[in-house]
């Protein structure tokens, strides 16, 4: 299967269910979204050879999302912003475009910092690295003390891997040899694919509860995209 038309289609969906879920201003199709976005986990799963665990827990937070736009939207949308993410960045590095690889990379770190603030209850501190008032390392470690405060231990190892990742997105040395941009782009992915489910676990300690997509099959799927390496 064919990666090209379900990227451009994804990279619009992932998009818009953001938008879907948070804008008070969208005027598109919440139905239409939602069936788009679940045969697109499908097709993704298909792609990734993720043996149906993708497909499986998109078609439930999608209907979820349904029932309860805000209890099931935002798992929905993190489940597949970082999935395609995730695998769109593998095929920018098959393709040699590392520096489009580590990009892809970036962005789910930062969204998946965004959702752990969302989830604590601390959007404050998102407004305050987004209006430019503080820069991201700064914005991380306040982050990585909240977290120390509930009692999380891997606070400053998750601190530190976002930080990393972000920064080989957003600081590309288009100087360097081939094969250390090569290094960086693998090195970004899986540290990608690392933060996403550490998110996660790390969620869990923090406030209690289950993660909406088990961590064992969060997981194996993460595992699928990376392994394309």
């Amino acid at each position: 299967m064919a990666f090209a038309s379900l990227d451009k289609r994804m990279m619009r969906d992932v998009n818009q269910i953001h938008d879907f879920l948070w804008d008070s201003s969208w005027k598109g199709s919440g139905e239409k979204l939602l069936a788009d976005l679940e045969r697109e986990g499908r097709e993704l799963d298909a792609f990734l050879g993720a043996g149906g665990k993708l497909a499986r827990h998109a078609r439930a937070l999608v209907a979820a999302t349904r029932t309860d736009k805000e209890k099931g939207g935002a798992a929905l949308y993190e489940l597949l912003y970082d999935t395609y993410n995730l695998s769109a960045a593998t095929e920018h590095v098959r393709k040699k475009d590392y520096k489009g690889a580590a990009e892809h990379a970036a962005w789910v770190v930062e969204s998946d910092s965004i959702g752990t603030c969302v989830a604590l209850d601390w959007f404050p501190l998102v407004e305050e690295w987004e209006a430019g008032k503080i820069d991201f390392e700064t914005y991380l470690g306040r982050l990585a003390d909240l977290l120390e405060g509930k009692g999380v231990p891997q606070a400053g190892q998750y601190k530190r891997l976002l930080l990393a990742t972000r920064t080989f997105g957003r600081s590309w040395d288009d100087s360097a040899s081939p094969g250390l941009q090569s290094l960086a782009a693998r090195d970004a992915v899986a540290g990608a694919a690392w933060c996403a489910l550490a998110t996660k676990t790390i969620r869990a300690q923090a406030i209690g509860g289950k993660p909406a997509v088990p961590a064992e099959d969060l997981a194996a799927i993460l595992q699928k995209i990376t392994a394309r390496l």
